[in-house]
């Protein structure tokens, strides 16, 4: 973080770089203490999270309307003051704003990779730049994180099943999904909405609500990270 009102020397060795450059009026704005933060360095996770978006909206830009740049840029503001404050925090996971940004995109990846039968918290970690104590820590509040990618797998399941346009076999669907047999999932499907998977196939219940499961309360989340 440099402060070019501020006197400062660094050493640069080849390679790339992406700069972000914030107007003075604006950073003092939102954060009054901006020049305070002259010389310190962004790590781990919050380096990781700040970096990426930067990079990432680099390759949008030049393809966005002028109407979302006031969007873009309040955006981008709220990201960076989030990850400066957790500079002044002593540790970045009790600053909401930075927990709420990963545990969504960590949320977001398991989305993306339910039919994968090799999904475990090592990878999810892995591909997410977190620790693995980091990532049980977020999921700790849900029983886990396979107790949550079991769960989603299986609210993806009954809304493929409710949509009743995919042709697998039940048994099918649910060894895509990692379920290792079918009993197992039948099993698992009716402790979690009370009814079997072939009741929601044959259009069988008087109402079905296809809602996902109600994300745990951020403040739960926060208060098992201080602890």
């Amino acid at each position: 973080i440099v402060d070019l009102a501020q006197a400062e020397s660094s050493v640069a060795t080849a390679g790339n770089s992406a700069t972000l450059y914030v107007p003075r009026d604006l950073a003092e704005e939102m954060l009054p203490n901006i020049s305070s933060f002259h010389g310190r360095v962004l790590r781990d996770s919050v380096a990781t999270l700040l970096a990426r978006h930067i990079l990432a909206m680099g390759a949008c830009l030049p393809h966005l309307p002028t109407t979302a740049l006031p969007h873009l840029t309040q955006a981008t503001m709220d990201m960076t003051v989030a990850c400066l404050q957790s500079l002044d925090s002593g540790s970045w996971e009790i600053n909401s704003a930075v927990v709420f940004a990963m545990r969504r995109r960590v949320e977001r990846y398991i989305e993306s990779q339910l039919e994968d039968p090799d999904i475990t918290p090592a990878s999810v970690a892995r591909a997410c730049d977190m620790s693995r104590s980091t990532l049980y820590r977020f999921f700790e509040p849900h029983g886990g994180v396979m107790i949550y990618v079991k769960r989603r797998r299986l609210h993806r399941i009954r809304s493929i099943l409710i949509a009743n346009e995919d042709t697998r076999s039940l048994a099918g669907i649910s060894e895509d999904y990692g379920f290792q047999s079918g009993a197992h999932f039948s099993r698992e499907f009716r402790k979690e909405f009370g009814h079997s998977p072939g009741e929601v196939r044959g259009g069988r219940l008087p109402q079905i609500d296809a809602t996902v499961p109600p994300e745990a309360d951020l403040g739960v989340i926060l208060r098992s990270l201080r602890s």
